[in-house]
């Protein structure tokens, strides 16, 4: 029986995780799914949200903006299409887009996008969750 998760987390530039961790939480496409070591074998898709994990006592978050998870007893691994971590976040910038965004689908413009506002909506309140759980 496994005592820990190997945690995998990458994107397409780059490999963010590649520890052993105690548990991970993600944003799966059905709701947030929590992982501890001999967790059943899946794959799922994943939604803008943040994953968050636990290794050596310290939790660490990050923003991830979809992508696909598969979970092994031992092995966990996400393939993301974007991801940053909470301390990286610009709470102000991120503060300002999800407003600016807010005020474009409440006000209604002729030609507003409903869901390129929502999708901005969503990753920068991810992001601002992630940074909030690092601080």
């Amino acid at each position: 029986m496994a005592e820990k998760l190997t945690l995998e987390v990458a994107v397409p530039e780059r490999q963010l995780v590649n520890e052993e961790v105690d548990e991970v939480q993600a944003p799966a496409a059905t709701g947030y799914l929590g992982v501890l070591p001999n967790h059943a074998p899946l794959m799922t898709q994943l939604q803008v949200g943040v994953l968050s994990f636990k290794a050596a006592g310290k939790t660490r978050a990050m923003a991830v903006e979809g992508g696909v998870m598969e979970v092994l007893p031992d092995y966990v691994r996400v393939l993301a299409d974007g991801a940053q971590w909470g301390e990286e976040v610009d709470v102000e910038q991120e503060t300002q887009v999800r407003d600016e965004a807010q005020k474009r689908l409440r006000d209604r413009p002729e030609g507003v996008d409903f869901d390129g506002d929502s999708l901005a909506i969503a990753r920068a309140q991810a992001r601002l969750e992630a940074h909030s759980r690092t601080t």
